[in-house]
């Protein structure tokens, strides 16, 4: 069980310091967004890749995230009902019987994003444009990387809550 429990920390601890590393991405994309400012409007002259790489990066941005949100509780929830529930126990039970559709909506994700990655990369699909040809397939493969990270997350956060459901008290 010591094992189990050191190798839970040690996954949370990646995830999160993984989050930190994908939020920084942001920054990336802020920069990005004022070449094309200066290049447009102090040049008057547009860069025809700027938005579209901006869009790439953002979008990997976006599915990278997950885990790291779901880590520390960040995704949404009917808070209007969930915490008018009486307790972390009541919490829990909701968490446990709703957790179905997290896991149908992950499967489901890899199901489909997987071949079509697969797809993607075997036919070294690119975005065409009339300046560049950017690969497109490594911004498709961060959505089931992704779903991968958010689904063992998923796991350990199940768990905790089935735990919790049962027992009626915190992990220690």
């Amino acid at each position: 069980m010591q094992k189990l429990k050191r190798l839970v920390g040690a996954y949370e601890s990646m995830n999160n310091r993984w989050g930190v590393f994908v939020g920084y991405w942001i920054y990336t994309i802020v920069v990005i967004i004022c070449i094309e400012v200066v290049a447009r409007y102090g040049f008057n002259s547009p860069t025809p890749w700027a938005n579209h790489l901006a869009q790439l990066i953002f979008g990997g941005f976006i599915v990278m995230g997950g885990a790291y949100t779901l880590l520390h509780g960040g995704h949404t929830r009917m808070d209007l009902i969930y915490r008018r529930l009486p307790s972390d126990r009541a919490r829990a039970i909701v968490d446990v019987a709703t957790s179905v559709f997290f896991f149908l909506f992950c499967g489901a994700l890899l199901y489909i994003a997987i071949p079509y990655c697969w797809q993607a990369t075997l036919v070294d699909r690119r975005v065409h444009s009339w300046v560049w040809e950017a690969k497109e397939w490594p911004t498709l493969w961060t959505i089931p990387v992704a779903c991968v990270l958010l689904l063992i997350q998923g796991l350990i956060t199940f768990v905790r809550d089935l735990r919790l459901a049962i027992r009626g008290k915190q992990q220690t």
